[in-house]
């Protein structure tokens, strides 16, 4: 009976507060609560300084209050985030919060912490200081005034870069010691051995170390140097790397580095391949069968050797050579520091294309109306496509492509596997003025800037044409070389959807940074593209920086 009544007054008790609810006549008072928004970016670019400078970094928020105009009610508190055994390190008081950086600094977080006065209320925010080691990530910019070379630099990342016109001469003290017309910038991030041991065990087989290095190349000469702290790496520049070469008259035209295969020098239309590893001693290029040929250009076949156009026959050849890791140990270092006798021997061997059981989709051993190929460039997926682009004696844009999977030999992969031409873009009277760029993030997209626009070319179209996808805004200026700012990655990295262009407004020309989609057309993001200008005539640029696997 106890029980009855206990449930009895319960439920009395629910029905009369629920009753009291609705019976509430909302007389409450409410007082809304002053919001505060604080604004910061998630991480700022930090460019350390050399030896024993600071570099003064301000860090300026950006707030918003949903109740008050002003900020005489807001305090400030700028901390180290630390660890739950750490003690909090304060750094400032004020709203802007300014911190002096010394090299050798690593990266760290710092928290605002905003205490609304009329309210009691804290409101935190944090960022990331990201710290960018000099010349650890820059673009270098060659340049020719006055008929000499001079080295630029685009040192930095994002907010943090900074333009310095003449870097060489900063860091040195003197101009670049290289005579001859500039004519490109060839740029290595790991310059240096194939061995595959680790970096460790290098020094008990002679190997050398992988370093990022830059290539200066003139009509006269080719001077490589350590992209951090400029030195010299070969004693006599071209000389040096020529030592196997006998009665050898610099002339170099065109210099590639392929990563894991060696590099290809063309000098007064002689081929010449070096292993990769660091020595950079050339030998010539011979034909498999004692046949004679005059190489205008060469590019990489993917990662599985080189296409090289022979313009004496009006023809492309191959080359499979790669690395030699034998070859290398055993032979270059006593040949470079001069304890053994240089020899133009084990170099690389071209051959004619062929076909396999698949029919060409044109005949690489003869191709008619070329008058010059002007760039051959690899990319794609897995990098399985090499496109050789040349200008037509019918002033159209030519193009060939091969299959790297067409070697060896495949009975279902045409080698030569598709051919097209287009007209030339509108205002574009020399095709030769033309520049070309791929990247691995692109399948059948090639990119072409003429005037002062970059197109996009879609092979996979059934009637590939031209269509702009960037226009400078000075319409008389002109994109003289464009670049994917590291194209040769398999992983997937933003940088091989970011391509950069040299602008030539006359004066105070320009590198434009453009960040692409997934579809090859420029980012709808407002940031997608940076200028930085106060250069001299740019004749090339490079991006150079600490490549890390992803």
């Amino acid at each position: 009976m106890k029980n009855i009544v206990k449930i009895t007054l319960l439920l009395l008790t629910v029905a009369m507060l629920t009753y009291s609810c609705y019976d509430d006549k909302g007389n409450y008072n409410y007082t809304d609560i002053n919001e505060v928004g604080i604004k910061l970016n998630e991480t700022i670019n930090v460019q350390l300084p050399k030896g024993d400078d600071s570099t003064l970094v301000e860090i300026v928020p950006e707030l918003s209050q949903s109740l008050l105009d002003n900020e005489s009610n807001l305090s400030f508190l700028w901390t180290n985030v630390a660890n739950i055994s750490e003690k909090p390190v304060e750094y400032s008081r004020q709203k802007i919060c300014s911190l002096y950086i010394k090299a050798n600094s690593k990266d760290f977080k710092l928290r605002l912490t905003v205490t609304d006065g009329s309210t009691t209320v804290k409101w935190y925010k944090e960022i990331s200081l990201k710290m960018i080691p000099p010349f650890s990530n820059s673009y270098f910019v060659l340049q020719e005034v006055g008929g000499n070379s001079i080295l630029g630099v685009i040192d930095g990342e994002g907010d943090a870069r900074i333009v310095i016109p003449n870097i060489y001469k900063n860091e040195i003290g003197t101009e670049l010691p290289i005579s001859g017309r500039p004519i490109a910038l060839v740029g290595n991030e790991t310059y240096g051995s194939v061995c595959p041991l680790p970096e460790s065990l290098y020094h008990l087989y002679g190997c050398n170390k992988k370093q990022r290095v830059i290539t200066i190349i003139t009509d006269q000469n080719a001077m490589v140097m350590n992209t951090g702290n400029f030195r010299n790496i070969h004693s006599e520049y071209l000389n040096t790397m020529m030592k196997c070469i006998r009665d050898f008259t610099p002339a170099p035209q065109k210099l590639l580095s392929v990563e894991g295969h060696g590099e290809m020098l063309i000098n007064n239309n002689k081929l010449y391949w070096a292993n990769m590893d660091g020595y950079s001693l050339f030998r010539t290029v011979k034909m498999n069968d004692s046949d004679t040929f005059t190489a205008q250009n060469v590019g990489a076949l993917g990662k599985k050797g080189y296409i090289v156009y022979d313009n004496s026959k009006q023809r492309f050849l191959v080359c499979l050579k790669g690395s030699d890791f034998y070859y290398e140990t055993n032979y270059n270092k006593a040949i470079y520091n001069g304890s053994s006798a240089p020899t133009d021997n084990n170099g690389a061997i071209l051959e004619t294309i062929g076909k396999t059981d698949v029919e060409n989709k044109f005949n690489p051993d003869h191709v008619e109306g070329i008058a010059q190929v002007l760039d051959i460039i690899s990319g794609g997926e897995y990098f399985t496509h090499t496109y050789a682009c040349a200008i037509g004696t019918d002033n159209m844009l030519h193009i060939f492509r091969f299959n790297a999977d067409g070697w060896p030999a495949s009975d279902n992969i045409a080698r030569c596997d598709d051919y097209f031409h287009v007209t030339l873009p509108e205002g574009i009277q020399n095709g030769k003025e033309l520049s070309f760029a791929i990247s691995s993030g692109y399948n059948g997209i090639l990119f072409v800037a003429g005037g002062n626009k970059i197109y996009k070319l879609d092979t996979k179209r059934a009637q590939p044409k031209l269509s702009v996808i960037y226009e400078y805004e000075n319409a008389a200026a002109k994109i003289t070389r464009i670049k994917f700012k590291y194209p040769d990655s398999y992983y997937e990295t933003q940088y091989k959807y970011q391509l950069t262009a040299s602008v030539d407004n006359g004066s105070d020309n320009s590198i434009v940074e453009i960040s692409l989609n997934s579809a090859g057309d420029v980012s709808r993001d407002n940031k997608g593209i940076h200028e930085y200008k106060g250069f001299g005539k740019i004749i090339d640029f490079e991006y150079s920086f600490k490549f890390t696997y992803y």
